[in-house]
């Protein structure tokens, strides 16, 4: 009997190899990675998923009866098949429960769909054949342009509109006095145990992520009331010191003071260490970027060396050089340009389409500059006194080297060092802090170049302000403190408009 016993607990283990408790678990993992992927890429619900895939099969069949035979198919796609259930980042291609197998050319299809649907047909537009069918083609190609460039313009376009049309335009914000409401805190239900260091919003606006010395990254869906925590990962004997999400992606990049950094992307919950840098000897990646447009990350190196390595690939692709140790960098937001400073007291700007200095110029203020900010519009240094300089984002025309730049506005409302600035998304407010002083966190309007009068007041609970960031909508504003708290601030003028 006790053989029987056991060989019937044995059949049992082997039909339920998790526990209950396990099994919970990975449900609740896979809700997560759902929710958390509906946020930064559009929901997309099972009978929506299933359409696209009908729709996308038929397409792809009435597109094969018209169009010219593959140039070359892999006949091993039809010996091959993927297993569903065995990777749970492959289960959201099933079509139905019960599927667990289905063969390689299916598998391909369904990528193919599931990365439209997720990306827009825009993507994969510059690889489509171009159709000479219709009485416009026929004209443009009677003019001479018969190029594949008006093809990629016409997609870019697309993007540009629809980016456009997502940041909306604001009504133009009047000065000295501006509405805003703390909503509750962006992190009210996983606070950090430390510092936080960098606080980012996705593009999508619905998603802010913490990252904190406490080694955490963590992601939240602001919605002003509750802010649900959504994900969060632990990097081992990892103290974060920069984080930003590379581009529209849901993917991050974090560094420390370590020669290695991480990429995590946080709707798989894949974690990648990149251990080094090729070909460089680097024992701090504490300064980190990345560009708007997803396609570079910038690290502040040792001897003022800034390294470009490329988002997909993390190779380095330029080295780049300033006079002094490096204290802050940041990308301009058409991400065609790196300005960074240091303890030298000049600004540098890098072109990077050519990797090379296109303007340099001392501060006025003539101090440390330790931070630096960028809009379409202006260029704002933060220097260790305090002060505040605005300048017009304008290149020169003559020499790359300028020993002096006049600033259009300094801004002295500040008695200690200006460590972090930041510009929200239509450049009509500068928001600076002070690392050292409580409490000490400005707006300004950057139209009049004044300061807002009615906020912060003497009550707002700010603490060290330690790092900040705007929604892309412009209704919110996050600040991280160096009690572990995300606030958050809403903006009435941009919820209203």
């Amino acid at each position: 009997m006790p053989a029987v016993k056991k060989s019937k607990s044995l059949e049992h283990k082997r039909r339920n190899p998790y526990s209950a408790e396990t099994q919970k678990r990975i449900a609740d993992q896979e809700a997560q990675e759902q929710e958390l992927s509906s946020l930064l890429f559009g929901h997309i619900s099972s009978d929506t998923t299933e359409a696209a895939f009908d729709e996308e099969k038929k397409t792809n069949q009435a597109e094969k009866n018209k169009t010219d035979a593959p140039v070359w198919v892999d006949e091993d796609d039809e010996e091959v098949s993927a297993d569903l259930v065995g990777v749970n980042r492959l289960k959201k291609l099933r079509k139905a429960q019960a599927e667990t197998r289905i063969s390689g050319a299916e598998y391909n299809m369904r990528l193919r769909a599931r990365f439209e649907y997720t990306n827009g047909s825009v993507a994969t537009q510059w690889a489509q054949q171009v159709s000479h069918d219709s009485d416009d083609d026929d004209h443009h190609r009677k003019d001479g342009d018969d190029s594949d460039d008006d093809e990629v313009h016409v997609s870019l376009e697309g993007i540009l509109q629809d980016t456009t049309s997502l940041i909306g335009h604001d009504a133009d914000l009047p000065p000295n006095i501006i509405d805003v409401k703390r909503c509750t805190d962006a992190n009210d239900k996983a606070p950090s145990q430390a510092t936080i260091q960098a606080v980012k919003f996705h593009s999508s606006g619905e998603v802010v992520m913490t990252a904190s010395m406490d080694k955490m990254l963590r992601f939240f869906r602001v919605d002003g009331k509750t802010n649900p925590k959504l994900s969060g990962i632990h990097l081992h004997n990892f103290p974060v010191y920069s984080a930003s999400f590379i581009g529209n992606s849901g993917r991050v990049v974090a560094s420390s003071r370590r020669p290695h950094y991480y990429i995590y992307d946080s709707v798989s919950g894949k974690l990648d260490m990149i251990r080094k840098i090729l070909g460089k000897d680097e024992k701090s990646l504490e300064k980190s970027v990345a560009s708007p447009d997803g396609r570079f990350i910038a690290f502040g190196a040792n001897d003022g060396y800034i390294i470009v390595v490329d988002a997909h690939s993390n190779l380095r692709i330029a080295d780049l050089k300033l006079n002094g140790s490096i204290r802050s960098l940041t990308f301009t937001p058409d991400s065609e340009h790196i300005v960074a400073s240091g303890s030298d007291g000049d600004v540098y700007r890098f072109d990077t389409r050519k990797w090379a200095c296109v303007e340099r110029f001392s501060n006025a203020d003539g101090s440390t500059i330790w931070s630096v900010a960028a809009s379409s519009r202006f260029l704002a240094v933060g220097a260790d006194s305090g002060v505040v300089n605005l300048y017009d984002d304008v290149l020169p025309s003559s020499s790359v080297y300028q020993p002096s730049k006049k600033p259009i506005k300094s801004i002295m409302n500040m008695q200690t060092s200006a460590n972090v600035l930041n510009f929200n998304g239509d450049g009509q407010i500068l928001a600076m802090c002070s690392r050292k002083t409580k409490d000490m966190l400005k707006l300004v309007h950057v139209p009049s170049r004044t300061v807002f009068s009615n906020w912060p007041t003497s009550r707002t609970p700010l603490g060290y302000a330690w790092s900040m960031d705007f929604s892309p909508d412009n209704q919110f504003l996050a600040i991280g403190n160096t009690k572990g708290k995300c606030l958050l601030y809403n903006l009435k003028h941009y919820s209203n408009n």
